[in-house]
C-alpha cells in the first residue's frame, strides 16, 4: 500500500484551484486517501486540517441545479474559499503549497484511492 504524502495532498487542492473540470476528481482522491488513513503525516493538527477540509469538500456540488435540492450544497465560489482557508491553516502549521507543473497533479494520488460517490 502506498502511502500519499502531505505535499501530494497538498498539490491535489492547488489543482482544484487551476483546474476546474478536474475539481471532482481531485476532491474524491484527496478525501480517499485521507479518509482511508492513506497519508505519510505524522503531525495530528496537520492531518486534523486534512479531515476537516476532506469533511467539507463532501458538500461541493457544481451543479447549480442539484444545489438547489439540498442548502448545504455549495458551488465553485466557497470551493475555493474553503480550500484557500484550508491551505493558510496548513501555512500556519509549516506546510507550505510548492504548486507542480500543471498536469503532474493528476498523477499524484493512485487510481486504487479514487472512488466514483461523494
Amino acid at each position: 500500500m502506498r502511502k500519499v504524502t502531505v505535499t501530494e495532498l497538498v498539490e491535489l487542492l492547488l489543482d482544484c484551484l487551476s483546474h476546474r473540470q478536474r475539481r471532482k476528481e481531485n476532491i474524491a482522491s484527496f478525501q480517499a486517501a485521507v479518509w482511508k488513513g492513506e497519508v505519510l503525516c505524522f503531525e495530528a493538527t496537520v492531518m486534523d486540517i486534512f479531515d476537516e477540509i476532506a469533511y467539507d469538500l463532501d458538500y461541493y456540488e457544481p451543479d447549480e441545479r442539484l444545489r438547489r435540492e439540498d442548502l448545504s450544497f455549495y458551488g465553485d465560489d466557497r470551493l475555493e474559499i474553503e480550500i484557500k482557508s484550508a491551505l493558510e491553516k496548513l501555512r500556519g502549521r509549516g506546510v507550505e503549497p510548492k504548486p507542480r507543473p500543471a498536469e503532474s497533479a493528476r498523477q499524484l494520488v493512485p487510481e486504487r484511492l479514487t472512488h466514483s460517490g461523494n
